[in-house]
């Protein structure tokens, strides 16, 4: 019989358990340990030490365990050993501890083991999110502000176009006037919302009744007619779609894409065969530090033969995930870049969509977000028919109109952009595109090729560009020209000139008064800087993007800014994830 002690098994068991935890877990990688902060890393270390020396000390591993546990095959059971079971003829036995066999591994040996079993228990629980949670919990302890009714703002001072409607009101109200013109008072201040959360000067228990007088109106609202019809046919309903709701978890659980744009283009790879070599063992997808904050400036060499690849690749980063602009347009990782394909990706892409995608390797992906949208269609017209078996509360229902109202209101009053992502064509289009920019020596042209994918109608959009559209200055520090060809192509229908831009109304003949003021020496230099705000770099002014010293200083805030706050504006009405 082989045997081993109560504590040593414990620590074997729980060792294997971590091991095969740590290398099954999906969510584990080098990259989370790039990601994860010196704080993180720290604070597994300290937990490790800390437990494992604890459970070391209260468990007494010091001292020799007091039951042990033997495994034999075709042997006989010694005397005061219990059988716990047997498989033909092999055994498990368990039995008081024995001075006469050693059945427990060195201590240093089991210390060693429980820390790198904490270690690794460590690693599976803690992230740089649980870490912060764990830090702010003292403040989840506390009444958040949001809990209590907001005091009423300051009045505002008086609108001008108000003053002396005294006598007006008081004509009206005695029907001399009839119409009180601009007298009349504000839509908004007329709708206030009803709050409901507790005041600040509420008492607990008359808080906590009435929201108990509110649950039990609700509950009666609920319960009224024909209630367990409704619940009846409620429950049939998610039955029936119980696959679907299933399958949506599944989805999210995953982590699946929730969206799939592919561009294809014949230019050859920014990285050189180094970049096609590493796509081919499966990684180049660090577009998650490659594309944030990216500096508008790119030097290239005078022998680079990718020049014009590397333009392209720096100007979709920057339009489309640049984190010094407004928020990014998607999830940089569910956008690819097809490099060094076929002049006519798209064309055999339209002939035969599952074959093409699929040699491209990307068939599986695009099934995924294509299923997803489909499901998520279906389970959105489940939940409105659900919504409709729920009865509606007259006094809610009067209150939600009259937020409406305000939300509009002040909407009009503020006149800014409401985000793009809520008004975007609900289309399969919209989170699954296709297109390609190659690059030839024909002239400029678009071509449209449609197909469909499980009866889902797409389009396949190629840009044709001839090759002197797109050379590229070893001078240049700043190619707008990439710019302009990117918005079109993943935008149809994006424009972009001298009545979008900040810059003066007129440009063209503008350039050669501000060069010369910028190029005029004497003293008050500085200020002959301000006429920077009046040339914008993306439509004209070539000479600027080989001048080191402007582009230092030149104020990118107002015209790149601009350029891909209208970008980004534009593509979000057409695309969103899903």
């Amino acid at each position: 019989m082989k045997y081993l002690g109560a504590k040593t098994l414990f620590n074997l068991i729980f060792l294997i358990c971590m091991l095969i935890l740590l290398f099954t877990w999906p969510q584990l990688s080098w990259k989370w340990m790039e990601n994860s902060t010196a704080e993180v890393l720290f604070m597994i270390g300290i937990f490790s030490s800390l437990v494992s020396s604890m459970v070391y000390h209260f468990w007494s591993f010091s001292q020799p365990s007091r039951y042990r546990y033997g495994m034999g095959y075709n042997k006989e059971i010694p005397p005061g050993d219990i059988e716990l079971f047997s498989v033909k003829k092999l055994k498990l036995v368990a039995g008081a501890h024995s001075d006469e066999r050693k059945i427990d591994l060195p201590r240093f040996i089991q210390r060693l083991m429980l820390l790198m079993s904490f270690l690794f228990l460590g690693v599976l629980t803690t992230n740089n999110r649980g870490l912060q949670l764990l830090i702010n919990f003292p403040e989840l302890l506390e009444p958040s502000p949001a809990q209590f009714c907001q005091d009423e703002e300051e009045p505002e001072e008086e609108d001008p176009s108000k003053i002396g409607c005294e006598l007006i009101l008081k004509a009206w109200e005695m029907g001399y006037v009839k119409d009180l013109g601009t007298c009349a008072p504000d839509e908004e201040k007329e709708l206030q919302a009803v709050c409901k959360k507790r005041e600040k000067d509420e008492p607990w228990l008359h808080y906590s009744y009435r929201r108990f007088i509110e649950l039990m109106e609700k509950f009666e609202l609920q319960t009224q007619g024909d209630f367990f019809a409704r619940e009846e046919a409620k429950l049939r309903m998610q039955i029936d779609s119980i696959d679907k709701l299933v399958k949506i978890k599944q989805f999210e659980l995953k982590n699946e894409p929730r969206a799939a744009h592919h561009l294809w283009t014949n230019l050859p790879w920014p990285q050189g065969w180094f970049g096609y070599l590493e796509s081919a063992l499966g990684g180049g997808n660090d577009c998650l530090q490659e594309w944030t904050r990216i500096n508008p400036v790119l030097p290239l060499e005078a022998d680079d033969s990718s020049g014009v690849a590397k333009t392209f690749d720096h100007s979709f980063g920057h339009v489309l995930f640049n984190s010094t602009h407004r928020e990014s347009v998607g999830y940089c990782r569910e956008y690819t870049i097809h490099w060094d394909s076929d002049s006519t990706a798209c064309q055999q892409l339209a002939e035969n969509p599952e074959k093409f995608l699929k040699n491209e390797g990307v068939w599986g992906e695009v099934r995924l977000v294509l299923d997803r949208f489909i499901l998520s269609d279906d389970l959105a017209n489940l939940k409105d028919n659900l919504n409709a078996l729920i009865p509606k509360d007259p006094k809610k229902e009067e209150e939600r109109k009259r937020l409406a109202k305000i939300r509009l209101i002040r909407a009009k009053k503020r006149k800014k952009y409401k985000s793009s992502r809520s008004v975007a064509k609900k289309s399969p289009q919209s989170a699954i595109s296709f297109q390609c920019l190659i690059v030839n020596d024909k002239s400029e042209n678009v071509v449209v090729d449609k197909f469909t994918i499980d009866s889902q109608k797409f389009e396949a959009q190629t840009f044709y560009y001839p090759g002197s559209q797109s050379q590229t200055s070893v001078n240049d520090r700043f190619h707008a020209q990439p710019l302009m060809q990117l918005g079109q192509l993943m935008s149809p229908g994006f424009e972009y000139g001298s009545w979008m831009s900040y810059a003066r109304p007129d440009l063209d003949s503008a350039g050669d008064t501000i060069r010369s003021r910028l190029e005029q020496k004497g003293p008050f230099m500085l200020t002959r800087l301000e006429h920077l705000r009046n040339a914008d770099i993306i439509l004209q002014h070539d000479w600027m993007r080989q001048r080191d010293d402007l582009l230092e200083i030149y104020p990118w805030y107002l015209h790149l800014h601009r350029f891909v706050d209208r970008f980004r504006e534009h593509y979000l009405s057409q695309r969103r994830r899903l």
